[in-house]
């Protein structure tokens, strides 16, 4: 795997690109050069990893302006730059602002592929073309000046950094107990994958490697990781500084609107798997569950004796039943143990039942049941402009098989994070233990 350049510029001029990559060069860097030719970037899919994209609003030849001038060079833009490319600085040479907000604005509305930048700087070309080309070290020294006014974008990209010299770190470490001869001949295969497996068997136990091998050297390695992230060198102080820029007053109580809350706990809690189905009896996956199913499951009750014991207070759910059919929808939560989910065993998964509600529920004088022995009431969710929690009722659980997963058709689009199952999960071993044993000897 040949990692792809950080820095890109993207030009229909081929002199211009040529003068940037010669400046780029004498700082010991480069770039991916894309020449755009009749509309046509010269990539041939597009990029990840992108960190400073440069971008010319003129792209073809002509008099376009306008939407249609703008729908031109955001189509290039959306075939070069992924959509899950991460945190990356805009650069568009323009000296005029309005035409850089109309561009900006006109991508953020109808491009959602185009992935949003961390920082959106303009620069006029003009300005560093010289006598002797183009110069970068110019350019770079006003990008500096530039992401002074935005501080957080400047931590955020030395964190990510921190995080890739912490991944180096580790990986140097692991070859370092490899004969070094053999490093430099290309033979420390063998070496290498016995110090991995004897870490991936040491996480999970070395009859569950095989299960999935990827799973148990994440075990195995990331606590490594999160001490040196909490460990970062700072001699010359200069992090403290960058830090202290970004959160200027740490003392100062923030409040949070409904949505900005809702949005970090997402982040924090949740994980929608996107690039591949969430496998039945995953710790924390939120398994769909129709009423009907539900009923199945929990025989012997109705739907709306169920509801009652999740919302409060009794007698105003009672009363408003109807109004409140549209409110919430039930919900599956697995909580497999979690040394069977590092160790698969054989089995049934145990789940439980949980209702999803609306936030604000918006009926008069109703709302979720508190926390309580048997009630455990999520953070506040944000799915597609929905903002809901999860009420999980103790009292309410199953034991399935992966056969009757398949049987029932359960199918799970998201799943809770493992610091939410373990809060979960101490909160159900709170309620199914009562603690003092009355002994006769």
């Amino acid at each position: 795997m040949i990692p792809a350049p950080r820095i890109a510029v993207i030009d229909d001029e081929k002199d211009a690109i040529d003068a940037i990559q010669r400046s780029l060069e004498s700082m010991d860097t480069s770039c991916l050069p894309v020449l755009v030719t009749a509309g046509k970037p010269s990539t041939k899919s597009s990029v990840r990893g992108i960190r400073l994209l440069f971008l010319d609003i003129h792209l073809v030849s002509g008099h376009q302006a306008g939407a249609a001038l703008y729908d031109t060079t955001a189509s290039i833009l959306e075939q070069v730059i992924a959509q899950d490319n991460g945190p990356y600085v805009l650069v568009i040479w323009t000296s005029d602002k309005n035409k850089r907000d109309e561009l900006v604005s006109h991508i953020s509305d109808h491009y959602p592929n185009i992935p949003q930048p961390l920082a959106s700087l303009l620069m006029a070309k003009e300005e560093f073309l010289g006598e002797n080309g183009f110069d970068m070290l110019k350019v770079a020294a006003e990008i500096k000046k530039l992401l002074s006014d935005q501080p957080q974008a400047t931590a955020l990209l030395y964190w990510e950094n921190a995080v890739d010299l912490a991944c180096g770190e580790l990986i140097g470490k692991l070859c370092g107990f490899v004969n070094r001869k053999k490093m430099f001949l290309g033979e420390s295969a063998k070496h290498l994958e016995r110090l991995l497996t004897s870490v991936a068997q040491s996480a999970v136990g070395s009859d569950n490697v095989k299960d999935n091998e990827m799973k148990a050297i994440n075990g195995g390695l990331t606590p490594f990781l999160f001490d040196r992230l909490h460990h970062l060198p700072d001699e010359d102080g200069k992090l403290k500084e960058i830090w202290a820029k970004a959160i200027s007053n740490p003392a100062k109580r923030i409040t949070l609107d409904q949505n900005e809350k809702a949005d970090l706990n997402t982040m924090h809690h949740s994980a929608r798997d996107t690039h591949a189905p969430i496998k039945p009896g995953t710790r924390g996956a939120v398994y769909e569950l129709p009423e009907a199913t539900m009923l199945q499951l929990f025989q012997g009750h109705t739907s709306e004796q169920i509801l009652v014991s999740y919302l409060q207070p009794k007698e105003e759910v009672e009363a408003k039943l109807v109004e409140l059919a549209s409110k919430y929808e039930w919900r599956l939560v697995g909580l497999r143990a979690a040394c069977d989910e590092a160790q698969p065993k054989a089995g049934t998964h145990r789940l439980i039942l949980a209702a999803e509600i609306l936030q604000p529920i918006g009926v008069n004088a109703v709302g979720p049941r508190k926390a309580s022995e048997a009630i455990f009431p999520t953070t506040e969710f944000k799915f597609d402009e929905k903002i809901f929690k999860l009420i999980l009722n103790f009292n309410y659980t199953a034991a399935l098989s992966e056969k009757q997963f398949s049987e029932y058709k359960l199918i799970a689009k998201w799943r809770l994070r493992e610091n939410m199952c373990a809060a979960i999960e101490f909160a159900f071993a709170s309620h199914a233990s009562r603690p003092g044993l009355i002994k006769i000897d």
